[in-house]
């Protein structure tokens, strides 16, 4: 017989926005968004959880899961980045092996993001930010 394999693929994508109040002008947010090591830093604050491999990519582990009573700590890599004033974030090679084999998914799972400030005037301290998160199976 003949043996037909096709791949799943799944996508989606969500847009978000909210507005940050700089409440110390001598550092923008255009700014804090360009030090992507300290966005890494507050994101993953416990050291043994971070591991920085080059100038923009970390493994990360994230804190434990509990999914129907089963317990895990998927690790991945991060690259987080700043291109033309937008933070970009990227997860990849996302480590799920902890879990039983019965419920792994078995697709490759990819993370993309970005936020970029909106702000109506230089002197503006309201700062409306707007992101795009995007996650795919293939």
């Amino acid at each position: 017989g003949t043996l037909t394999t096709c791949e799943a693929l799944y996508s989606s994508s969500r847009e978000t926005s909210f507005t940050l109040i700089e409440l110390n002008k001598s550092r923008p947010v255009e700014q804090y968004l360009k030090d992507t090591f300290r966005i890494v830093e507050v994101t993953f604050p416990d050291a043994e959880r971070r591991e920085n491999l080059s100038a923009e990519k970390w493994r990360v582990t994230l804190l434990e899961q509990t999914f129907f009573g089963v317990h895990f700590s998927p690790s991945a890599v991060l690259r987080v980045w700043n291109e033309e004033g937008k933070l970009k974030i990227q997860v990849s090679e996302l480590d799920l092996s902890d879990l039983p084999e019965e419920i792994r998914v078995p697709a490759v799972i990819t993370v993309n993001g970005n936020m970029a400030p909106k702000r109506k005037t230089k002197e503006s301290r309201v700062v409306p930010l707007n992101g795009q998160v995007e996650i795919s199976l293939d």
